[in-house]
């Protein structure tokens, strides 16, 4: 009895290519979500989403006419029950701001980002 040679790859070094590739699309995705996501968003850059829909907000390309929204200023350690019911106006020290954004842990303290308008 003969048996044919093997070609290729062992089976574990396969499996660890499988594993690398995995991994890479995976940490893909999570850079491809933090980017698009308004989380963590920073002064001077642009949003696109509807005010008063918190969950609609992604960041965007400000050059771009789906960008809403710029981020005039962040407010740290804010709580997200004043906020949502209007008991501080947090974005006074931005007067170009229109609206805010909460993020935080519910129910906690999180920042307000102050939002303008973007005019194309």
């Amino acid at each position: 009895m003969t048996t044919a040679p093997r070609s290729g790859l062992p089976g574990w070094a396969r499996k660890l290519i499988g594993y690398g590739i995995f991994v890479a699309i995976a940490a893909g995705f999570g850079i491809y979500a933090s980017y698009t996501n308004a989380k963590d968003a920073a002064v001077g850059e642009c949003l696109q989403g509807q005010s008063g829909k918190a969950d609609s907000y992604k960041r965007a390309d400000c050059t771009k006419p789906e960008a809403s929204f710029k981020v005039a200023g962040i407010v740290e350690d804010q709580s997200e029950f004043t906020v949502q019911l209007g008991l501080s106006n947090v974005c006074e020290p931005f007067p170009t701001a229109k609206s805010v954004y909460w993020e935080g842990k519910k129910g906690g303290k999180g920042r307000v980002l102050c939002l303008e308008p973007v005019t194309h």
